[in-house]
């Protein structure tokens, strides 16, 4: 474009060439210029800073909106489910707590106990949320706790092993296993030092053997051992295939539970002392401790508070007179509340009694005393040996219906009465209890709790409600989950009203003792009566008073005694009323 439409029309056409400068005036201009520049880049400065604070405070708001959001979908968790709010610690504690919960043995639930369930609690609490599988994996106490029943490569195993860290590990070998299999396992598990507890069952004598062998390092933070030997085939009079041998080397200075079932060990060896509780079963005659390894056993241990023989205990030989045997001073064990003895010979018995000194005895079991005469052991017990004795079972005894009686006469302050097997000495107290010309206050007066095996549901009610008349009545009736079906109709609903009726899980000597068969039920309600019983008779076994599959002649009913002559007044006929 020409210059000249730029120019001023007041400019003379003179001037249309360029003007001259001064030489002094340039340099000034060239000083305006770069203070512009400077002017401007100071400018560009600021207004890129102010945009970066805009940047840093849009991210800034940007992560308290993300951390707000987070708060109010934790605080509508929280809302859900407040266990969330519980700090990290106390969490764990509880996670530990229900680890460590245990059912009582004298109620417990119908559904059965599943221990593989158990011992997994840890991984389902890892399985339950995020927050939950944070805390337990990183809670190590959780999984301490072993129950090796898988099969190779053990991953498992290794993954508790790993969780568990440096903590001890407590050992639950429950499966049974045979010695190629326990080889491997304890490979794993090794060294013996980080044991707690350990509990191994086997019916293979290689088995125990191998196990044995292979605890050979000291086990210093152990506290319980429990080594069973399962095998059915027991004889008290055949030769153990297993030696005694000396395990751990002889180092457990906190070991304070030894279970042994079948199972001999080195009977001098340290590791019995300082124990609490010391169960022995089942044990071979040659494999059982002389009377001078058991006096030194027994005092060793004299925080002793629990003492289980069943079939085992100190060895006296039959063909020594027992009145002549050398008697030993007793031995006191103030802390002795629970003592079991089954199964022994009635000088033995006699020995132990007269051996054991327990002012604080809580708890005595007289389990399979059978086939000799026990008259004599049995006039031992008495409310001046056992001041504190408050329950008494008795399993499988012979013993007369009087020696019987006056052993409770001299005991009264028996709380709880444990019989099994011994339907006649219920019927017994009763009796007893009817009688005018008894001397003195009616048997147990104390009594408030009756555990009963194979017993009717009649005699059943007829101790409640002689008990009742006798101003003495018992608050709680306990019986087996096999006998539950036994215990039905008007019997149950009248026990009820007057008691609390539960249900126990009886011992495996217990069970042996008194099984249902697979197609041997009681009745159902609808054929109580004595004519349903009779209509079945009439059939083909299939009668409308019963839905049972078997035949006419194994047909037992269990309320047979309704179709006989009774009292004209039983307190159970008006229970229909009460409910």
């Amino acid at each position: 474009m020409p210059l000249d439409r730029f120019r001023s029309r007041t400019w003379p056409q003179a001037s249309s060439s360029r003007t001259v400068v001064e030489p002094g005036a340039r340099p000034e201009r060239l000083k305006s210029v770069n203070q512009q520049l400077a002017d401007l880049d100071r400018q560009l400065d600021e207004y890129g800073a102010e945009m970066q604070q805009g940047k840093d405070c849009v991210r800034n708001v940007s992560v308290e909106i993300e951390v707000l959001q987070r708060t109010r979908a934790e605080l509508l968790v929280m809302l859900a489910t407040p266990i969330v709010r519980l700090p990290y610690e106390l969490l764990a504690q509880i996670f530990e707590m229900a680890m460590e919960i245990k059912e009582d043995p004298e109620w417990v639930e119908k559904v059965p106990k599943d221990e593989e369930e158990e011992w997994m609690g840890p991984m389902v609490l890892s399985h339950v949320n995020r927050r939950f599988r944070h805390v337990a994996l990183t809670t190590s106490s959780l999984w301490t706790r072993i129950c090796l029943d898988e099969r190779p490569p053990y991953s498992l195993t290794k993954l508790w092993l790993e969780r568990a860290k440096l903590i001890e590990v407590d050992l639950d070998l429950t499966d049974y296993l045979g010695p190629t299999k326990i080889s491997e396992v304890l490979s794993l598990i090794m060294p013996c030092s980080r044991w707690t507890s350990i509990s191994l069952h086997t019916q293979d004598a290689l088995g125990i053997l191998t196990a044995l062998s292979m605890m050979s390092e000291p086990a210093p933070e152990l506290h319980s051992l429990e080594l069973i030997d399962s095998r059915t085939d027991f004889d008290e009079d055949e030769v153990s295939p297993l030696p005694t041998v000396e395990i751990l080397c002889g180092v457990a200075p906190k070991l304070r539970q030894v279970c042994l079932y079948s199972v001999a060990l080195h009977w001098c060896s340290p590791i019995f002392s300082n124990l609490v509780v010391l169960e022995l079963e089942y044990l071979p005659t040659a494999s059982r401790p002389t009377w001078v390894e058991w006096v030194q056993m027994i005092r060793a241990c004299p925080c002793l508070a629990k003492l289980v023989l069943m079939a085992a205990g100190p060895h006296i030989p039959e063909e020594d007179d027992p009145r002549n045997y050398p008697k030993v001073q007793e031995i006191s064990l103030p802390q002795l509340v629970h003592l079991e003895i089954g199964d022994v010979r009635p000088w033995v018995l006699s020995h132990l009694i007269n051996m054991l000194k327990a002012p604080n005895l809580e708890f005595l079991s007289l389990d399979t005393l059978e086939h000799d005469e026990y008259t004599e052991p049995i006039r031992l017990i008495s409310d001046e040996r056992y001041p504190a004795l408050r329950k008494l079972k008795f399993v499988i005894s012979d013993i007369e219906e009087s020696e019987f009686l006056a052993l409770l006469r001299r005991l009264p302050g028996v709380r709880q009465l444990h019989l099994n097997g011994l339907y006649d000495l219920l019927s017994g107290i009763c009796e007893d209890d009817r009688d005018p010309e008894r001397e003195g206050t009616v048997l147990l007066p104390k009594l408030d709790t009756l555990w009963a095996t194979d017993v009717t549901a009649h005699d059943l009610a007829m101790f409640v409600e002689g008990r009742k008349v006798q101003g003495h009545p018992v608050t709680r009736v306990l019986v087996p989950f096999r006998d539950e079906q036994a215990i039905k109709g008007r019997h149950e609903k009248y026990i009820r009203s007057q008691t609390t009726l539960g249900y126990f899980e009886g011992s495996d000597r217990e069970k042996e003792d008194y099984d249902y068969d697979d197609d041997e039920e009681e009745e159902d309600e609808d054929g109580e009566d004595g004519e349903d019983g009779e209509e079945e008779a009439d059939g083909d076994g299939d009668g409308e008073g019963s839905d049972w599959d078997v035949d006419v002649e194994e047909y037992y009913d269990p309320e047979e005694w309704m179709d006989q002559d009774e009292p004209e007044y039983l307190p159970w006929e008006e229970v229909d009323d009460l409910h």
